[in-house]
């Protein structure tokens, strides 16, 4: 079951790094803050991948292409790309 909560979402993520395992690096890429966004990105990935431990990359504010071309150049094995009108049509 997904975590429906923020304080679901934590104790998925505590629970986790108590387990050995291979580290399985993603990235949340966007271009606003992320803030609670991640963590239920990062519980959600840490569901599905219980043998691993995942950890979640977060780009700088406002720096959508800059966010999707260190993805490309890092270590990362998937990213969630979110998209916001304002990050990819300024004038609008």
């Amino acid at each position: 079951m997904s975590a429906r909560t923020v304080s679901e979402a934590l104790a998925i993520l505590n629970a986790a790094r108590a387990v050995p395992g291979r580290v399985a690096r993603y990235a949340l890429v966007c271009g606003s803050t992320p803030l609670h966004l991640g963590t239920f990105v990062a519980a959600e990935l840490q569901r599905r991948l219980p043998e691993d431990r995942v950890e979640l990359a977060t780009g700088p504010y406002g720096d959508l292409l800059g966010g999707l071309e260190r993805c490309g150049g890092a270590a990362a094995e998937g990213a969630a790309v979110v998209l916001e009108c304002p990050a990819t049509c300024p004038t609008w």
